[in-house]
């Protein structure tokens, strides 16, 4: 169908008609449509011609220009727009240079005309650069930077050399042939790209990155495919739903590397919608049956997206098609799509019972995530088997009788009035018995794969009890009745399912044992384990190392528990497809279900976080509140504290105020040893930590405090002459009180707070568990103090914690009072290591316990060195910090970084000053980095 023309007055007579729809309350749409033939005929021509879907070179959006504003050849945000790559209803995407850095970007700009522009398409925008920003993975395009110009937002992103999936399908369609794959695609991706700006197409072609799809069409779609998957269970994993999945929104990039773009209609989990009641987020052709009848999406619409796009890149065909936008949607509500194998003989059976299961109209039968589907097409992709299954007759008459029911029943009486007749004529009454007996087994068998659903709900339910107050506790009671208990009754009788279907499997063949083994994910932990025995074997006793015999010892022990868990059966085979299918489902639903009521599994996490409520009640609030109110009158007769009403807060046990700072000080129970968490004072009355001690919190006053540094004017605040570019502009932030850890956080008390986790490596602290944590990831860090209700603190509040009062690089003043104060590389450093040899050794090379340094003025210790400390913004330079009390950044991301603060033991003491800022990845292990917990003052 040729494209519409933009026509605003033929829109705004559509948009008039929309608002009446929303306006009388109504959600039938299909019928609104019926009676108002002039909205159908409006909308028809917008769907099909897909204002959406224009190629883009990088991350895609809507837009068109606003006269005198962005336009190419000009500057604008900071960037040479060169040419315009795509523009859709709302946005424009140009090809921008940004000649600080010496690098090409792609320019998103909300350009719409007027007509179109409103307060939630502004946000629209705004949120997509956040989410887009937000999420960090291969498969997802990279935001730089966001902002404002002349009062046009606009987004700056990775610039991806290629083109969109269905520029390269629209190129294999009219190849006439699905053709070798790595020919017909290379040749689709260039002769796509041919009628791009020149300067876009640099790198495509002769010198290019190498292609890295298989030579296959159907396998290079899979593999497309299952990595837009993988990408779009990243973005569900942070609460994303894309909600616009389509091939114009996958990018493919001149390796073969698939990219997905567009959020613009997406929403986050818990956010406030921006689409109002009655709209249609999305492309029709591409929706799930559930979003046309006007249901939510959830992360399986996304599914359902992403399995229509897999069939139509596999077969070149849509599964739902027609002329208007209401024949794809009768279509889609009323049929079944036709088998990919009608249209694409090279569609293999495994791929077309994925493809299918992808596209359940019921969502319950459908992928239940992204990551799920792509795993399924991995295991395709590797010649493995799957668990999705082609429908059979039955299921196929089911799913019929549930869209028709009318004429379903009248059929099903009719066949059923025949087949009695047939039946009573030519079976005996026996053999009805003996075969009802069997169906109804089989019947039974079935049924009981509904406790994955059963499952599912519990996991839903159990989400509100996330850290939960006593007013929960009825609520919890009634979720182990309704959920935990019965889940807990029927483990037993699946168990043994699973055990008589086994005894149905194949024989455990020598080829069998030898693949499950290879493949055991500890297979080769044990071939290093024996290694390493038989390396120490080669060495005589008596010339063995006390160390080295206890290895052996240990490993001696390991070993047999070792081999066992890999020489264990993990693969049966049957020869019927059918109870192989009911066996890997019910194997998947007790493996659920063992994880689900394990020692630390999800039922008893809610009973153990229910009788903490109860406890902390009782200890942190009930008992304690005469301390409460001698905390609560002190703090309100505090000047530095403007007045804030103190109530007793969840968890927290008031101590006493610290002697020296005057600032009141209080345990967190519960990350304490049971009977050990109070820690002890000295005569002095600073406190002498130990192992089982909580994390001690300082109500710290907040206000207003000069941030950050500059090394240009001495006699402006912050003055600090080794001040770096990303440590200014200073620049005055008002802080509302906060709860700090006065310590760093210790292993003992990550320890108790995971259940069990371990993290860190060897230290010279004793006890080790007194050693602060150190070798985790960021975002593990943020993740396990939000499960107990606390966080990471700002930088603001950091740095405003580190200077306590003061504007000097370190918080002690003169680098001559350092080894006092800080834990920094001094002149014991291990040999090589850069050190300060100019100030006075602290005496230690590796980490130290909480409390062996000197506080400062607000009682907190190891601000500067030991640890280097995690906080909860991305690095980037400083612009208007949010006013939300926190001094949350809004930094201009130069790199999906979080900003690092105090320095540690292995650096010199300028890397330790109050303003210095370290870069660290949200993932992986970082040896040095630790963290100091913070809190909200609860009202």
């Amino acid at each position: 169908m040729p494209k519409p023309e933009r026509d605003p007055s033929r829109l705004a007579r559509a948009i008039r008609l929309g608002l009446e729809f929303r306006k009388s309350g109504r959600t039938d749409v299909e019928a609104f449509l019926r009676e108002h033939e002039a909205l159908r005929e409006l909308l028809e021509p917008l769907v099909a011609g897909d204002w959406e879907s224009e190629p883009l070179d990088a991350g895609a959006g809507t837009g068109g220009a606003r006269p005198g504003q962005a336009a190419p050849g000009r500057t604008f945000g900071g960037y040479l727009l060169e040419c315009e790559l795509g523009r859709g209803g709302m946005g424009t995407v140009y090809l921008a240079s940004q000649t600080a850095l010496d690098r090409q970007l792609a320019v998103k700009v909300l350009t719409a005309p007027s007509l179109l522009v409103s307060e939630r398409s502004l946000a629209r925008f705004e949120r997509e650069a956040k989410l887009l920003a937000a999420l960090e993975h291969p498969g997802l395009v990279r935001v730089f930077d966001a902002g404002v110009q002349d009062g046009t937002p606009y987004f700056a992103m990775e610039l991806v050399r290629g083109a969109s999936l269905a520029e390269l399908l629209a190129a294999v369609r009219r190849a006439g042939s699905f053709g070798s794959g790595t020919g017909t695609l290379r040749a689709a991706l260039l002769g796509a790209a041919a009628n791009r700006p020149a300067t876009a197409l640099v790198g495509i072609g002769e010198g290019a990155a190498a292609w890295r799809l298989p030579d296959d069409h159907v396998a290079a779609m899979e593999t497309l495919v299952a990595e837009i998957a993988e990408a779009l269970a990243c973005a569900h994993d942070s609460g994303v739903v894309h909600r616009d999945v389509k091939p114009s929104n996958i990018l493919v990039r001149e390796d073969g590397r698939a990219l997905l773009v567009d959020f613009g209609v997406a929403r986050q989990e818990g956010a406030a919608t921006l689409t109002a009641t009655g709209d249609l987020a999305g492309t029709p052709t591409y929706m799930a049956p559930e979003q046309v009848r006007g249901g939510e999406a959830d992360v399986r619409t996304d599914v359902w997206a992403l399995g229509v796009t897999l069939y139509e890149a596999l077969t070149l065909q849509l599964p739902f098609d027609g002329g208007t936008s209401a024949q794809i949607v009768q279509r889609l509500l009323h049929t079944e799509p036709a088998d990919p194998r009608r249209h694409n003989p090279a569609v293999g059976t495994d791929l077309a019972a994925v493809t299918g299961r992808a596209l359940a109209k019921d969502p319950a039968q459908r992928y239940q995530t992204a990551r799920e589907f792509a795993a399924e097409l991995r295991a395709v992709l590797a010649g493995q088997p799957v668990r999705a299954r082609l429908p059979g007759p039955i299921e196929r008459l089911g799913r019929w009788l549930r869209r028709e029911p009318w004429r379903g029943t009248a059929v099903v009486l009719a066949a059923a009035a025949v087949v009695t007749v047939v039946v009573v004529d030519q079976v005996h009454a026996a053999d009805l018995r003996a075969e009802s007996g069997r169906r109804s087994a089989t019947l039974a068998e079935v049924n009981r794969l509904t406790i994955g659903v059963r499952l599912d709900r519990a996991v839903e339910a159990a989400r509100a009890f996330d850290w939960p107050g006593v007013d929960a506790i009825p609520a919890i009671e009634v979720w182990q009745r309704q959920h935990r208990d019965p889940l807990a009754a029927e483990l037993p009788g699946m168990e043994a399912l699973l055990e008589r279907l086994r005894g149905e499997a194949l024989p455990y063949g020598e080829a069998e044992v030898l693949a499950d083994r290879s493949s055991h994910p500890e297979a080769v932990a044990l071939q290093r384990l024996e290694a390493e025995l038989a390396a120490i074997g080669d060495v005589p006793v008596d010339q063995r190392s006390a160390d080295v015999a206890k290895r052996h010892e240990r490993l001696l022990a390991e070993q047999p528990k070792l081999r066992a868990r890999v020489e264990a059966r993990r693969s049966w085979r049957f020869a019927d497809v059918q109870r192989q299918f009911l066996h890997d489902e019910v194997l998947l639903v007790v493996t659920r279900l063992r994880d689900f009521l394990a020692p630390n599994g999800l039922a008893a996490r809610v009973t153990r976080a229910a009788a903490w409520a109860v406890e902390s009640q009782r200890r942190c609030i009930d008992e304690a509140a005469a301390i409460w109110q001698t905390a609560a009158v002190d703090v309100a007769a505090d000047p530095r504290f403007a007045g804030l009403r103190l109530v007793p807060q969840r968890d927290l046990l008031p101590l006493a105020k610290d002697p020296r700072s005057g600032l009141w000080e209080f345990v967190h129970l519960a990350s304490g040893r049971p009977g050990a968490e109070l820690p002890k004072r000295r005569d002095d009355g600073s406190l002498a930590p130990e192992d089982g001690f909580g994390i001690v919190f300082v109500l710290l006053p907040g206000g207003a405090f000069a941030f950050g540094a500059q090394a240009e004017d001495a006699n402006a605040p912050n003055f600090d002459p080794a001040a770096q570019r990303l440590e200014g502009p200073v620049q005055t932030v008002t802080l509302a009180p906060f709860f700090l850890g006065k310590f760093e956080l210790t292993r003992s008390q990550w320890h108790r707070i995971t259940n069990g986790e371990q993290v860190g490596t060897p230290t010279m602290v004793t006890p080790p568990g007194l050693a602060p944590v150190d070798a985790v990831a960021q975002r593990r860090a943020a993740a396990v103090l939000a499960a107990v209700r606390l966080e990471l603190p700002t930088e603001a509040q950091w740095e405003y914690a580190c200077r306590a009062g003061t504007s000097t690089p370190w918080h002690f003043g003169a680098r001559s009072s350092a080894a006092r104060f800080a834990n920094f590389a001094g002149t014991s450093a291990p040999p090589g290591q850069p050190h300060d040899a100019d100030v006075e050794d602290d005496g230690h090379r590796d980490l130290v316990a909480p409390g062996n340094f000197a506080p400062n003025a607000f009682g907190l210790h190891d601000m500067h060195g030991n640890a280097a400390e995690f906080t909860s913004d991305r690095i980037g330079h400083y612009v208007q910090l949010q006013q939300d009390g926190r001094g949350s950044g809004r930094a201009q991301f130069d790199e999906p970084r979080i900003a690092e603060r105090g320095g540690s033991y292995q650096m010199r003491l300028v890397e330790c000053r109050a303003s210095a800022r370290a870069m660290v990845r949200l993932t992986g292990p970082m040896p040095g980095g630790g963290l100091r917990a913070a809190r909200r003052v609860e009202p």
